[in-house]
């Protein structure tokens, strides 16, 4: 995203496009959609609050959180608008052209696809995934947390469970990775 956003800055210098304030109506509409899908994370909002330690600063962090998420999209797409103007497309990286740049972003973007082509089963994928990174992020992160903020508080009985979380998860973590690595290359066990 960010090599993006200065090739957009770079090419808007140069070339100063003719750039219209409003697209029109349905323009506005099509926006809203992509945007709130990029905000379809806010699932996790209220387990995130239920968690807080101080909960009366959620309002403040969600609020800079958001704003940031919220800047962050709008430069992206107010810069890749400022650089092709009229001409811009809906997947920026056709805009880019030719050149080295465009062709490593593009090669980064391919990486996901071509492993998902590459596994027979894309199942066997999402194992992977679901293993190495998902249990991790599930499991583990949480209660090492957990185990961070409120270590003072707890009693053994805490200590053992988060410990037993952070085992678990990372007994789970190596099989499951490995097991979803012996499916995905078909050695047989």
């Amino acid at each position: 995203m960010g090599v993006v956003i200065v090739e957009d800055v770079l090419i808007f210098l140069k070339n100063r496009p003719v750039l219209e304030a409003f697209g029109g109506f349905s323009v506005f509409f099509y926006g809203l959609g992509v945007s709130v899908y990029a905000f379809e994370g806010v699932g996790m909002v209220l387990p995130l609050e239920a968690e807080m330690k101080d909960k009366d600063k959620f309002g403040k962090i969600l609020g800079l959180s958001m704003a940031f998420i919220s800047l962050m999209y709008g430069s992206f797409g107010v810069l890749g608008y400022f650089a092709f103007g009229e001409e811009t497309k809906d997947i920026i990286t056709t805009n880019l052209g030719r050149g080295l740049l465009s062709t490593l972003v593009q090669i980064g973007l391919c990486i996901i696809t071509l492993v998902a082509l590459m596994v027979p089963n894309f199942a066997d994928f999402l194992s992977l995934v679901g293993s190495s990174v998902c249990i991790v992020l599930g499991f583990v992160l949480p209660a090492v947390f957990h185990l961070i903020v409120f270590k003072k508080e707890l009693g053994w009985h805490g200590l053992t469970f988060d410990a037993a979380l952070v085992l678990m998860g990372a007994v789970l973590a190596v099989y499951g990775t490995y097991s979803s690595m012996l499916e995905i290359f078909g050695i047989k066990a």
